[in-house]
């Protein structure tokens, strides 16, 4: 049963962080979130499977009931960030 909860909560954590990346990308880019695969843009197909090239994205931690803001006191400005 522990492995069980261990191997649920490995998984969650991980789809959470995947799927903060993918708002945080569609966000910076104005990527709709809402549309199939197949009926993106060229140029929004590339940006889902290879990145922004040098622009890094940053993601930011979601406080508990809804979005931080930044520069608010004491919230991080960004979790994590990548390309």
């Amino acid at each position: 049963m522990l492995a069980l909860l261990t191997t649920w909560w490995w998984c969650t954590a991980v789809l959470a962080d995947e799927l903060r990346m993918l708002e945080a990308l569609a966000a910076h880019t104005k990527l709709p979130l809402d549309m199939p695969f197949d009926k993106l843009s060229p140029r929004q197909r590339r940006i889902v499977l290879y990145g922004t090239g040098d622009e890094w994205v940053e993601v930011t931690a979601k406080a508990e009931g809804g979005k931080r803001k930044a520069g608010e006191v004491g919230v991080a400005q960004s979790t994590f960030r990548f390309q």
